[in-house]
């Protein structure tokens, strides 16, 4: 950084030289006008970039990240989870778009951008790319606990899909108790928990998350008949 030059405002009998004070800011601002400009003109360029950013760059960037994914949308809700992940491109037809992996490369900074990581990764789930599902689930930024915990929930299908059971169960337990108020997504993943370790050969294990669900969200056991659970983990040890 350019150091602004000093001014001798002291006179040699060590007092305020009031004579000398009176020039000095003149005399200080011309020998330093280079710098101070220079402070200046980056405070301009930083706040002028900032406002660029935000307003003038972002904000039409998020505007047409939003109508891209409301495009790809429309493809993974028919369940064509190819074509929302790749887009359309046929010459001469109308309702042609990008694709949720254009959109992550080109507006990956918005909330539509974040929001189409959530999407291809559960399109690469039932697709059956379990790595790149994965991938794009873990690079989701969640925007609500239940979504969170449903990515999380989905890395463990896929986990467990791949052979990875520890891995899913980990993954299970962490979608659990990521929203632990929500009774419609924690019970869910509990239980699937449960049913893995029973799986893994642990009925206990199963059992403990099979009593979680029953304690914690006890309309919710009721629906998921969890006492049916309980018992038939409990008889086989």
């Amino acid at each position: 950084m350019a150091k602004i030059e000093e001014h001798k405002i002291i006179n040699d009998q060590g007092d305020l030289d009031m004579d000398e004070l009176k020039h000095s800011a003149q005399d200080l601002f011309e020998k330093n006008k280079n710098v101070i400009y220079g402070i200046v003109m980056a405070v301009v360029l930083i706040a002028g970039g900032l406002y660029w950013y935000f307003v003038m760059h972002k904000g039409p960037q998020e505007v047409a990240a939003k109508e891209e994914l409301y495009k790809a949308q429309q493809s993974f809700d028919q369940d064509s989870f190819r074509v929302a992940l790749n887009g359309r491109n046929v010459p001469g037809q109308q309702g042609n778009f990008v694709g949720l992996l254009s959109i992550i490369e080109d507006y990956g900074g918005t909330a539509s951008g974040n929001l189409a990581y959530y999407y291809a990764g559960v399109s690469y789930l039932h697709i059956g790319e379990f790595d790149q599902a994965i991938k794009f689930l873990g690079n989701y930024s969640a925007e609500d606990d239940a979504s969170g915990a449903m990515a999380l929930g989905m890395i463990g299908d896929a986990k467990s899909e791949k052979g990875d059971m520890d891995g899913a169960l980990a993954s299970y337990k962490e979608a659990a108790n990521y929203a632990p108020k929500n009774e419609a997504v924690s019970p869910y993943f509990l239980r699937k928990a449960g049913l893995l370790s029973e799986k893994q050969g642990k009925p206990a294990d199963a059992k403990t998350y099979y009593e979680q669900i029953q304690n914690d969200y006890p309309e919710i056991a009721t629906q998921m008949a969890i006492e049916k659970d309980i018992i038939r983990v409990s008889d086989s040890y």
